[in-house]
């Protein structure tokens, strides 16, 4: 049995660790720890004002009248976004590696997923890769926001790729 364990990194999500962990100990199951990246949370960083100017600029006021040389600071990314979606994608590894050694000794996969639609992105995952069951905390990062269940929760259960094992986590 191949059991595919979505993550987002909160509390709440990894409530489903333990009944996961007991299952794949009292019989044979494979194991791949997912987590989505999602695009839109990636983004450059960038610096304030550099310390010297990065160019200067000759400016005139509404009459026409020459100012004096203007500064014109221009902060540079201190990381790119293809720099940010690298810095992301080794974290998230490490964090699923993290939980892979804590919670199956016996060897789990990390798989990192890319894109913004969550639920897609973790169906594509299943049905590429013959997932028998997807297991997740009934809520993640959003908390309390869906009373009965995670908008991710009822977007897989509504995708019928594979079956759901969705755990409450006992915080709520």
């Amino acid at each position: 049995m191949k059991l595919l364990v979505a993550l987002d990194r909160s509390s709440f999500a990894e409530e489903v660790l333990p009944p996961i962990a007991a299952i794949v100990a009292a019989g044979n199951a494979e194991v791949v720890l997912a987590t989505v990246v999602k695009a839109t949370d990636v983004h450059e960083t960038r610096t304030g004002p550099p310390a010297t100017p990065s160019y200067v600029l000759s400016m005139t006021d509404f009459t026409g009248r020459l100012l004096p040389n203007a500064v014109v600071a221009v902060d540079d990314p201190v990381e790119t976004r293809a720099q940010a979606e690298q810095r992301v994608k080794i974290e998230s590894k490490e964090y699923l590696e993290g939980i892979a050694r804590r919670w199956f000794p016996q060897g789990a996969e990390a798989a990192v997923l890319r894109g913004d639609d969550v639920a897609e992105e973790l169906a594509g995952y299943a049905r590429e890769h013959n997932v028998d069951v997807i297991a997740m905390a009934t809520h993640g990062r959003t908390g309390l926001v869906k009373v009965l269940m995670g908008s991710v929760a009822s977007a897989l259960l509504r995708s019928r790729v594979a079956p759901v094992l969705l755990v409450r986590p006992n915080t709520l």
